[in-house]
C-alpha cells in the first residue's frame, strides 16, 4: 500500500468514532436530499446508485448516544476552553430553557454545515471521476470502502462534541468547524489517491475499457 493511502487511513483512525448526525446519506453521492428524516444510526443505502432519486437522506437527530470509545477525545479538545459554570438551584430551570434554545440553534447550524460539506464532496467526486472517465462501479467502491468510512468517523465526532455539556456552545461549534475544515483537506488527498489507483488500474489492466459517462 502506498504512503499516501497509509496517511489517509491514519487520519481516519485518529478521529473518534461517534453516532450519526442528522445528515445526508453518506453512501449515495448523487442528486437531491430526501423529504423525511430517519432515525440516527440507521444505515442508508449505497453511494452513487443511479436508480435512487436522492443521494442523501436526512437521518434523524444529532443527539446520539454517548460513545464509550474516547481514546483520542482529550487530544482533540485540549486546545479548546472547557465550559464550567456552577448554577444556583433557582437558575437551573431558566438556564435549561435557554440552553435548549441555544443547543437547537447550534444543532441547526452544524447540521447545515455538515450537509453542505458532504453534498459538495459528492458533487466534486462525481465531476472528478467523470472527467477522468473512471468506471462507475469502481469509483462507487472507492467511495463506499474508503471515503464513506472516513465520513462515518467525522459524523460520529460531530455528535460527540455537539452533545458534550462540558464544552461551551461556542467551543462545540468551533470543534465542528475544525473537523469539517480538515475533512475537506483530507478529501483532496482522497481524490489524489483515487486518481493514482485508477491510473495504476488502467496501466496494469489493458482490458479495462475507458468510456465517457
Amino acid at each position: 500500500m502506498n504512503v499516501v493511502m497509509l496517511l489517509l487511513n491514519v487520519v481516519a483512525l485518529v478521529l473518534v468514532f461517534w453516532q450519526p448526525l442528522c445528515s445526508h446519506d453518506l453512501k449515495r453521492p448523487v442528486s437531491r436530499p430526501s423529504d423525511r428524516c430517519k432515525q440516527a444510526g440507521k444505515r442508508a443505502e449505497r453511494v452513487l446508485e443511479a436508480e435512487h432519486a436522492s443521494p442523501f437522506e436526512e437521518c434523524g437527530q444529532l443527539f446520539g448516544q454517548e460513545d464509550e470509545e474516547m481514546d483520542n477525545y482529550v487530544t482533540l479538545i485540549s486546545t479548546y476552553p472547557v465550559h464550567n459554570v456552577d448554577y444556583d438551584e433557582q437558575q437551573i430551570e431558566q438556564q435549561n430553557n435557554l440552553n435548549d434554545i441555544e443547543f437547537e440553534e447550534l444543532f441547526n447550524r452544524v447540521n447545515t454545515l455538515w450537509n453542505e460539506t458532504v453534498e459538495n464532496m459528492v458533487n466534486e467526486y462525481i465531476t472528478y471521476t467523470d472527467s477522468h472517465h473512471m468506471e462507475i462501479h469502481w469509483r462507487d467502491e472507492m467511495w463506499n470502502q474508503r471515503w464513506y468510512k472516513y465520513l462515518e468517523s467525522i459524523h460520529a465526532d460531530l455528535n460527540k462534541f455537539i452533545n458534550d455539556e462540558n464544552l461551551s456552545f461556542e467551543t462545540r461549534e468551533n470543534v465542528a468547524e475544525d473537523l469539517l475544515f480538515w475533512a475537506n483537506e483530507d478529501f483532496k488527498w482522497f481524490l489524489n489517491i483515487v486518481k493514482e489507483e485508477w491510473d495504476n488500474k488502467i496501466t496494469y489492466s489493458p482490458e479495462v475499457l475507458i468510456t465517457e459517462v
